[in-house]
């Protein structure tokens, strides 16, 4: 096998051929322009592994995060991906990908390799073998050929009562026009990382730096939409799902404390996984939170717990991060530090 490395490809054939393979939204044509929009120091490159035959036996988006200073990206450049390359979840052909895209960081210069794993197969065995340093994540998938009734009844009785208690109170799920529910949802990450900050929580405020709408790429593209709760005429909580190769992915969301204290969240999850089941989804992913999450004193046990009651099955997956660049490994986290 080997690697073809690209910086442009035509969009359409790449997403057919990322689809068969497995794909996911973080494979896509449309990712790679929403991560330049979010991350301006971003750029893609696509990989395609072949086999003797020429045929494409697996595929990963990967970016280089490149620093505005010349210096320091001596030190610092690095490699990423959102997911774990697609490849139909063969083992072999996953380890084929991470040992060549090594070898392609190596000659190329990189420092780092960094291998996410949102919507991703496990694939921790490879990155222990390749002497990785590991986060252990859960991330909760709902199989969308489960019948409508079975996915009520899959959820815990609290959450069902949740859910029932916000119809009750006349909270209702709505999708507006794209600029109405962008800005709307724009505010409600901010209230959200308001209330995380003022609760000692980590900071999630996002970067203003933008040479376009993130979001709008996403929804101009066909690849997502915008659910929206409303109480009294108020949105009070939002969220973005993309969807791809008929994989739903809970990728951004906002709420302020009304939302919290009627429920809104939990209704408007209900309503996209219904709506999303009756456009053919194949499986609806709530999105992840580290393994050490079950632990009640975990900053993130709120979010394990939330996610959990919605009875999906907990896939195991990990993200690894690697030093690649020999004599200079240590002067990178010299310089990681002093840059941050």
């Amino acid at each position: 096998m080997k690697l073809q490395v690209s910086d442009h490809i035509d969009a359409e054939e790449w997403d057919r051929m990322v689809s068969l393979l497995g794909g996911t939204i973080f494979h896509s044509s449309v990712w790679a322009r929403y991560s330049r929009a979010v991350q301006t120091n971003l750029t893609e490159l696509y990989v395609t592994c072949v086999n003797e035959e020429g045929a494409a036996v697996g595929a990963a988006l990967v970016f280089v995060e490149n620093s505005r200073n010349r210096i320091v990206n001596l030190f610092t450049k690095r490699m990423l991906l959102f997911a774990a390359p697609a490849a139909n979840d063969d083992n072999a052909v996953l380890h084929e990908i991470i040992l060549k895209l090594e070898e392609y960081c190596r000659k190329k210069g990189f420092v780092q390799l960094s291998i996410y794993s949102y919507a991703s197969a496990d694939i921790s065995e490879q990155l222990i073998k390749g002497e990785y340093d590991l986060t252990s994540r859960y991330e909760f998938i709902l199989d969308l050929d489960r019948s409508e009734e079975q996915l009520w009844i899959g959820m815990e009785r609290k959450l069902r009562q949740s859910i029932n208690k916000a119809k009750k109170i006349g909270v209702t799920i709505h999708e507006f026009p794209d600029e109405e529910s962008i800005a709307a949802l724009d505010q409600l990450q901010d209230s959200t990382a308001d209330r995380i900050l003022s609760s000692k929580g980590i900071d999630i405020h996002r970067s203003r730096t933008r040479t376009a709408d993130p979001v709008a790429i996403i929804l101009e593209a066909g690849a997502g939409r915008i659910f929206s709760a409303v109480v009294d005429e108020e949105i009070v909580s939002a969220s973005l799902f993309t969807v791809f190769n008929g994989k739903v992915y809970h990728t951004l969301s906002g709420a302020n404390t009304k939302a919290l204290k009627t429920e809104a969240p939990k209704l408007l999850i209900w309503d996209a996984i219904t709506k999303f089941k009756a456009c053919k989804a194949r499986s609806f992913n709530l999105s992840g939170c580290k393994m050490d999450a079950r632990d009640p004193d975990s900053s993130e046990y709120g979010v394990y717990n939330f996610k959990k009651k919605f009875g999906a099955d907990m896939a195991e997956c990990a993200s690894g991060e690697k030093i690649i660049g020999g004599k200079r490994a240590g002067l990178f986290n010299l310089v990681r530090s002093v840059t941050r």
